[in-house]
């Protein structure tokens, strides 16, 4: 008793709390949950200490003539330990003395008989005995589980049968079960208006396209142009808007992208409910980030219903959220919902999770739901990495049924693709980096591995990113400052002001803003009138190709111009000097204001010119401006 004690307080000691939060621990730090409870049995079956009591229990059984004779068997018995027909055993006796003594209960072994279609459990657990356990490790089988002390089904257990199912008249009406691979495994069809053979599953039932689809992906596929290549050859992309800065542009955006679309292909966006009703073929919406409450969740998709959209896709990032989802898709009346499954492996935004266990733990609550289309997303590329999730095959070596899934989702490794704005050099560093097999993909939380690092994005998220100058910066800042409380980093800012500084001119794509003409660096009230415009002109317009970063940054350019001439100029009829600027070569915008105002080059930004420039730097609809003010 004092060894079985110390045992379930070690246990406890080792083991999480159910109801503890581990959402923000990586999952291979996580402490197990472990439900430990005492059995009322007064020795311990099925277990070592009982070795010397088999030959005395053997001699008993054969002194009384309980003797058993595998000739007299006429049906299979399986062995709980291993499974395998016990009618072979030489000495039956001895044998069941031994597996109710020592030998372990293995379920999953025991009950893997292939053929079987039904179980039927004649202990006195009802709904909460072997029936219960044996459930769990044949669901998605299609062998359904009939407990028999159980009279009556409960509506929270209806999976499982009850006696009544041993009094059906007619086979029809026993109670059966889901066959996982059947029901949902990928399947060839001919389809009757070309003749052609494609795969069929809820995927492509519900988009008209293939089971490959290419993930929302800022900035990627904010490019139309990609999209559009996408689509035209018979995938699925979603065109992301986090790269739009306002909703002319966006318009403007899809229907370029409508324009391109073969016929009856619609669009999957983030959101622009009037266009849909203008007629331009949006057909999905994608909502990333974070799953919206129930209510607010229903009232989308009761709106994007009205517009005449035909889906709607969430992105979950973990097992709760996924349950989440899905109760959301059980109240949708039938609206299709694309479950977007990526975990922790994912390029770009990613959470603690690893890939496998949220979907095995929330796979048959998904199939329950008929309007839930589930896709995997994490790092899939190629056909062997790719086939085991449509087949389902990857769940089998975890001892569990087939789990197929609907489709794939593609993401960073699109980024890379000829049609995609990425810059060369970026495409060569992505293909360069050697990654991480999947079982070390969390190593990255702690130093860069394979070429890749794990850092705190700008919305508090994780992100995988190449292991880059700018990204060890990153993660640098977040640990020295920005991970600290919030009261405590203005101090952090000050004292490490220098060394964030250069870090930000060596390693970092924004560079800080201060500078003077000379080269030094300084904070933007030391800055004169055409330095702080010629700055704004050196970092936002491209020179050598003769062009704007974004025509947002041109005219914000011309209203700091503008502003520089209310505060230079004598009189007010000198204002209309800024309006000729878009006249002339950026680079000689500093020049030309000094030939107007010889005092724009000695004279320091007014402390309400600094604070109209920081809010020019934060004015939303334009892109935001490439370095740090």
């Amino acid at each position: 008793l004092f060894q079985a004690a110390w045992l379930v307080a070690l246990l406890r000691g080792q083991s999480a709390y159910p109801d503890a939060d581990q959402s923000k621990v990586p999952f291979s730090k996580r402490k197990p949950v472990v439900a430990a409870s005492y059995l009322h049995i007064t020795a311990p079956y099925h277990c070592s200490l009982l070795n010397d009591v088999l030959e005395p229990i053997h001699s008993i059984a054969l002194e009384k003539q309980w003797v058993f004779d595998a000739a007299d068997m006429q049906i299979p018995v399986h062995a709980c330990d291993s499974g395998h027909d016990v009618r072979g055993k030489a000495n039956l006796t001895r044998y069941i003395v031994e597996t109710t003594c020592v030998l372990p209960v293995d379920w999953p072994t025991a009950t893997s008989i292939p053929g079987a279609t039904h179980f039927v459990d004649f202990g006195t657990g009802g709904l909460n005995g072997f029936g219960r356990l044996a459930h769990k490790n044949v669901e998605g089988r299609g062998v359904a589980v009939i407990c028999t002390g159980a009279l009556l089904p409960q509506p929270q257990l209806a999976h499982l049968g009850t006696r009544a199912d041993l009094f059906q008249r007619e086979l029809s009406r026993v109670t059966t079960a889901r066959d996982w691979l059947s029901e949902f495994g990928p399947r060839l069809v001919r389809t009757a208006h070309d003749g052609k053979v494609h795969i069929d599953t809820r995927l492509t039932r519900t988009l008209g396209m293939a089971t490959v689809m290419m993930a929302g992906m800022t900035p990627t596929t904010c490019n139309e142009r990609l999209v559009a290549a996408i689509n035209g050859v018979g995938y699925h992309a979603e065109f992301a808007g986090g790269g739009v800065h306002t909703e002319h542009e966006l318009e403007k955006k899809l229907l370029a992208l409508a324009e391109s679309a073969p016929p009856g292909q619609g669009i999957t966006v983030l959101a622009l409910l009037r266009l849909r009703r203008e007629g331009v073929p949006i057909d999905g919406l994608c909502i990333g980030g974070s799953v919206p409450s129930f209510d607010v969740a229903l009232e989308i998709i009761s709106t994007l219903r009205d517009a005449g959209i035909r889906h709607v896709a969430f992105k979950p990032s973990n097992a709760s959220a996924i349950r989440h989802v899905v109760r959301i898709a059980q109240a949708a009346d039938g609206f299709p919902v694309i479950l977007q499954w990526t975990g922790g492996r994912a390029g770009g935004h990613h959470s603690y999770e690893d890939f496998h266990q949220p979907i095995l733990e929330t796979y048959a609550a998904v199939r329950s739901c008929k309007n839930v289309v589930l896709v995997a997303g994490s790092g899939f590329g190629d056909a062997a990495g790719t086939l085991p999730y449509m087949t389902g095959e990857w769940s089998t070596r975890f001892g569990r049924a087939p789990m197929p899934f609907d489709g794939i989702l593609l993401g960073s490794r699109i980024m890379v693709a000829k049609e995609a704005a990425t810059s060369l050099a970026a495409k060569e560093l992505i293909v360069a980096a050697a990654g991480l097999p999947d079982s070390e993909w969390d190593t990255t939380y702690d130093s860069a591995r394979g070429g890749f690092m794990t850092v705190m994005s700008e919305y508090g998220e994780l992100n995988h990113a190449l292991e880059t100058r700018a990204t060890s910066f990153v993660k640098d800042l977040h640990r020295t400052v920005l991970s600290q409380p919030r009261t405590d980093q203005p101090a952090l800012l000050w004292t490490h002001k220098n060394e964030i500084i250069a870090r930000l001119n060596s390693d970092y794509m924004r560079p800080w803003f201060g500078k003077k003409a000379d080269g030094r660096v300084v904070d933007l009230e030391d800055m004169t009138y055409t330095e702080a415009i010629g700055r704004m002109v050196e970092l936002m317009y491209v020179k050598h190709q003769q062009r704007w970063i974004h025509r947002s940054h041109c005219r914000a350019v011309l209203e700091f111009i503008s502003r520089a001439v209310c505060r230079l100029a004598q009189e007010a009829t000198d204002v209309g000097i800024a309006i000729e600027f878009d006249k002339a070569a950026p680079p000689d915008y500093a020049s030309r204001l000094i030939e107007e105002y010889p005092a724009a080059a000695t004279l320091l930004l007014a402390s309400e010119d600094v604070q109209f420039f920081v809010a020019l730097c934060k004015r939303r609809g334009q892109k935001p401006f490439p370095f740090i003010p």
